[in-house]
């Protein structure tokens, strides 16, 4: 009877153990998951971080990006208002100039008309001189003609 208490004992020791031994394992192994997991937070946390340090960089580039291209607008901006300013200006000054050349022309045109009427009013003076010498000689022949016609009659 000992021996079957010793052997149930020696059976319930053995069963401790082996229960001892399984529970030992099973926090073994909840404490490597437990250490997994913690690592997966880990890795999860550190890819969050450098997901967002990506994001960050390409807002900033993407900020700069713009910025940069709104720099250019506004030069480019500048520079066609100088373009225009400067068309502007050259128009104005053709302009001016064409001005001063329609006036200069109507000027001389007017001193050409101004000449022809002068050399016209010359000729014309010149002809009616050259026509008055022109009927004092005729007038006088007739007289002559006529004087010797009477010349003659008398005779």
């Amino acid at each position: 009877r000992k021996m079957a208490i010793k052997m149930a004992q020696a059976q319930i020791k053995k069963k401790q153990k082996k229960a001892q031994r399984e529970k030992e394992q099973r926090e073994k192994e909840e404490e490597e998951q437990k250490k997994k997991e913690e690592e997966q937070k880990k890795q999860a946390v550190i890819r969050k971080k450098r997901k967002e340090k990506i994001k960050k960089y390409k807002q900033q580039k993407a900020e700069e990006e713009r910025k940069k291209k709104e720099q250019e607008e506004k030069m480019k901006k500048i520079k066609e208002e100088e373009q225009k300013k400067k068309i502007a200006l050259y128009l104005k000054m053709k302009k001016e100039k064409d001005k001063l050349e329609a006036a200069k022309k109507k000027e001389m045109e007017a001193l050409l008309a101004k000449q022809r009427e002068e050399e016209d009013a010359k000729k014309k003076e010149k002809e009616a001189r050259e026509k008055a010498r022109e009927d004092k000689r005729r007038k006088e022949a007739k007289a002559k003609v006529e004087m010797r016609r009477v010349k003659k009659e008398e005779e």
